[in-house]
């Protein structure tokens, strides 16, 4: 999985002496680190809901939290 995904959406894939690769590189591992978070979140909300769970749902926000905190912008 990890190969497919580099070569779909890192060009010059096999070039990590290139500093403009590494950054594809953190960029694509930072996307795919909260696509999956979004993905626990949402079967664990769905799962907490559907057996009507308080537990399984309040995981499933406290696995959220960290990463809604982390795309919000911040105004200082």
């Amino acid at each position: 999985m990890t190969n497919f995904l580099l070569r779909r959406f890192v060009p010059d894939y096999q070039n990590t002496a290139d500093p403009a690769v590494r950054e594809k590189y953190g960029n694509l591992a930072g996307i795919v680190g909260i696509v999956c978070n979004v993905l626990l979140f949402a079967g664990k909300l769905l799962a907490g809901t559907l057996c009507g769970s308080v537990s399984v749902t309040a995981d499933a926000v406290n696995t959220e939290m960290p990463q809604a905190m982390y795309r919000l912008p911040v105004n200082f």
